[in-house]
C-alpha cells in the first residue's frame, strides 16, 4: 500500500490525522517507507521486523487465551 492510499482511507480519519499516525509508526519503528524504482514520488509502506515480531506475539497470546 502506498502512503497516498493509506491517507485516502476515510474510515481511519482525516488525511492530517493519518499522516500523523504514520509518522508515529515510522518514528517508533513499526513501518518503513519503500521507494518505488523509477517513481520518486511514490513510497510504499511496509512492516518492519519489529512490527512482525509484535503481531506474532499478539497472535500467540490470542491463541493461548482461546485454549
Amino acid at each position: 500500500m502506498s502512503v497516498r492510499q493509506a491517507i485516502a482511507i476515510e474510515q481511519l480519519g482525516s488525511p492530517a490525522t493519518l499522516h500523523k499516525r504514520l509518522a508515529v509508526l515510522r518514528k517508533n519503528g513499526y513501518i518503513e517507507e519503500i521507494a518505488v524504482e523509477g517513481d520518486r514520488r511514490t513510497k510504499l509502506l511496509g512492516p518492519t521486523e519489529k512490527a512482525i515480531h509484535y503481531f506474532t506475539q499478539l497472535g500467540d497470546a490470542m491463541t493461548l487465551e482461546q485454549a
